[in-house]
């Protein structure tokens, strides 16, 4: 079976392995096939996503990051590549990220926000509506995955900071592109379709 702990820290048991790969691999399947969500494939939802903004590939792959959201990219790249900071990739991605889409109380979903500031339909946010729901999961294994492998204090601390650290780097990308949309160098097209 596939080694899902840091270097030098104790294995996780067969049990908790094959319970993680268990779990991994439904949540693959809906990545992959949307099948459990009645959607489609989640790489196509996010293309239906941009296609309502007008970006259709080509488009998207000339275009340059925004600062804000480049040092999103860099910092779970950075946490994600290098084997001594396994931990801090882990919860940067697992948790942090795989958290974002989880509103449920206080402010407005991702889903609901994006159709009422940039003027989309709910069918063109369906990536983000079904990340909702899926994501539960995810988090809850990478929470899992994180505290079996931070087994001292400054992992943890580590790993604790890096879920703060890359929520606050989300909320830059989303504030510096909404930024950019009030000023106007941000064209969305007011009605979406796709």
């Amino acid at each position: 079976m596939a080694r899902i702990n840091a270097p030098g820290e104790s294995p996780m048991s067969h049990w908790q392995k094959l319970s993680y790969t268990c779990e991994n691999s439904r949540f693959m399947y809906e990545e992959e096939t949307g099948r459990l969500s009645g959607t489609k494939n989640h790489v196509k939802l996010m293309q239906d996503f941009l296609l309502a903004l007008g970006l259709d590939d080509q488009t998207r792959d000339a275009a340059k990051g925004l600062p804000a959201t480049q040092a999103l990219i860099d910092y779970r790249m950075e946490a994600v590549k290098d084997p001594a900071k396994y931990h801090i990739g882990a919860a940067a991605v697992t948790i942090a990220s795989e958290g974002q889409n989880l509103e449920t109380l206080g402010a407005e979903s991702r889903d609901v926000l994006f159709e009422r500031v940039y003027g989309l339909r709910s069918e063109d946010l369906l990536f983000f509506s079904v990340h909702q729901i899926e994501d539960v999961g995810h988090v809850r294994q990478g929470l899992d995955l994180v505290s079996d492998i931070c087994t001292d204090d400054h992992l943890q601390e580590e790993a604790l900071f890096a879920v703060s650290h890359t929520c606050e780097l989300f909320y830059g990308m989303y504030e510096g592109i909404y930024q950019k949309f009030q000023k106007g160098s941000l064209e969305l097209p007011v009605t979406s379709g796709v």
